[in-house]
């Protein structure tokens, strides 16, 4: 089944200014379990705070949990994006019949070990239309690689990644369906983001892009 959906924001250019003072407590009152982070507690991160940290005041990765799903005190489920309420028959909707271009690797079964990470340029290819997709990620159908190698969920996974949003047919449709200004940046929408999508297991090596920093907001789990 599909396990991770993502969008992707735009690439930010980060310059570090040695303060992170601001840094640390904003990250004690973001990194918290969505069910404790009152409508009170919300209202204090200021989303300008949030834009200097990221580009200025950050050294590592900092997760906001819980951040666009509720800020409701009585487990009221406010979604902060429109897209958060979406499923995958949304986004069979708006990538109708477009063949995707899936990273396929295989799967590590228990006691065995590859012999070399699965770099994003040595695993294999696949194209799938979404609903295909769908179907191979529930094990409803096996897919062919660009060798000619067929492929399961059952032993791969798969995924593909940095869909520019811009370039689907319908994107006007999908305006306020994302919001980056909860993080800064309000000249930021959805052409300016990108698609991500994997099953169970997709993952990349762990990495450091050098442009700068992502912001990565998971829609789906």
């Amino acid at each position: 089944s599909i396990n991770h959906t993502r969008l992707i924001g735009p690439k930010i250019k980060h310059s570090y200014a040695g303060d992170d003072k601001m840094a640390e407590p904003l990250l004690k009152r973001i990194c918290q379990d969505s069910h404790q982070l009152c409508e009170d507690q919300a209202k204090h991160i200021n989303p300008l705070d949030i834009r200097k940290a990221i580009l200025h005041d950050l050294t590592e990765p900092l997760v906001f949990r819980g951040y666009l799903s509720s800020f409701g005190c009585e487990d009221e489920y406010v979604p902060q994006w429109k897209c958060m309420e979406w499923g995958a028959s949304d986004w069979l909707k708006i990538f109708e019949e477009k063949v995707l271009k899936f990273r396929v690797g295989t799967r590590v079964k228990e006691n065995r070990v590859l012999s070399a990470p699965q770099w994003e340029t040595t695993c294999l290819k696949a194209n799938m239309t979404f609903s295909e997709f769908l179907q191979w990620s529930q094990g409803k159908r096996t897919s062919l690689t660009s060798c000619n190698q067929e492929v399961n969920c059952n032993d791969h996974w798969a995924y593909f990644d940095y869909y520019y949003m811009k370039d689907l047919e319908h994107v006007d449709q999908m305006k306020g369906a994302v919001d980056w200004s909860l993080f800064g940046f309000p000249d930021k929408e959805i052409r300016d983001s990108t698609f991500w999508m994997g099953t169970a297991g997709a993952n990349t090596p762990c990495h450091i892009d050098t442009y700068g920093c992502n912001l990565v907001a998971q829609i789906i789990e």
